[in-house]
């Protein structure tokens, strides 16, 4: 009998250390979200996971300790922070569609007209004037020559054969002749000025010529030169603005990996929010784990607010973050 009783005793603190063991909790896994739905049926063992979030500012959190959560309900969504990085991401765009624009190409070398020849050095208007006045002087001087000569037979001979009313005349003729003879004298003079005239004038044409050939080389090597600048400009402009584009397309994929980084965070299961610890701060981020139970929920006791909420204030001890900021963000 007594050893009945002895065995008994040890069955029943067998079944209590078993008792006691499957009523410690179980760690808590890596929880990843799933797409649709599920709650454990009623009667099944509650199971606590751990979620650790990250971020901008306590009011990105969505839920605050005792809620009561469904699955893809909305944890956590850093709205600021999104806001922020998309309002970059538009300027970033912006910027690179203006620097997008084509530049202006240089414009086209334009065509220098081509100057006139030069006529050819031609003097045959004034060789024939003067030509044409050497023969009349020679007539002239030919007529002068032969009144001359008549008159010098005249004074020869005896004066009563020659009445001085014919030497008079023949005087008067050869004044005639003399006179005759310098003004084709002056012809002649002003035909071969109106040769040296127009010489002169030639050259100073030649002169002008050569200028204007000058001028039209020295047109031409600015024209290129002024072309091959602008475009070693718009070459250089080019790899400026390459320059440009890579950089702002760095940074725009780097926001582009931040957005993708600010995932909003929903709930993996049906359960309830058990707590909230705020673990720090790192730069501009917070971080913070959930702890989510899950099961059946009619028999998990809600804890105070207020002293649950101080009880992890003492646990955390971080000093930036309120109660307030807690429990209402």
């Amino acid at each position: 009998m007594r050893r009945f009783q002895l065995t008994a005793v040890l069955l029943l603190m067998a079944g209590c250390t078993a008792q006691a063991q499957n009523s410690q909790p179980a760690p808590s896994p890596t929880v990843a979200p799933i797409s649709q739905p599920s709650s454990a049926p009623p009667g099944r063992a509650s199971q606590r996971f751990t979620l650790r979030l990250t971020l901008s500012a306590p009011k990105d959190l969505k839920v605050k300790e005792g809620d009561v959560v469904v699955v893809n309900q909305v944890l956590s969504d850093r709205t600021r922070e999104r806001q922020r990085l998309e309002a970059q991401k538009q300027q970033l765009d912006i910027q690179i569609q203006r620097l997008k624009q084509p530049i202006p190409a240089p414009l086209p070398l334009r065509r220098i007209p081509d100057i006139a020849p030069l006529p050819i050095d031609a003097f045959d208007e004034e060789q024939a004037a003067i030509a044409q006045a050497k023969l009349h002087l020679e007539k002239i001087e030919r007529d002068r020559d032969n009144q001359q000569r008549k008159i010098d037979a005249l004074s020869i001979l005896p004066p009563n054969e020659v009445p001085v009313i014919v030497v008079a005349h023949e005087g008067e003729k050869l004044k005639q002749r003399d006179s005759d003879m310098q003004e084709a004298q002056s012809e002649l003079r002003l035909a071969e000025a109106k040769l040296e005239n127009a010489k002169r004038n030639y050259q100073y044409q030649s002169y002008q010529y050569s200028l204007e050939l000058s001028k039209r080389d020295i047109s031409i090597q600015q024209q290129q030169l002024e072309h091959e600048r602008q475009q070693q400009e718009q070459g250089q402009r080019q790899r400026d603005r390459d320059f440009q584009i890579a950089q702002v397309t760095a940074g725009l994929q780097n926001i582009e990996t931040q957005l993708a980084a600010l995932s909003i965070v929903r709930s993996p299961y049906n359960g309830k929010i058990q707590r909230v610890k705020w673990q720090g701060q790192d730069n501009q981020n917070l971080s913070v784990e959930l702890t989510l139970i899950t099961g059946d929920l009619r028999n998990v006791p809600r804890a105070n607010t207020s002293t649950r909420n101080e009880a992890t204030n003492r646990e955390n001890r971080i000093e930036p973050f309120s109660t307030a900021q807690t429990t209402n963000d």
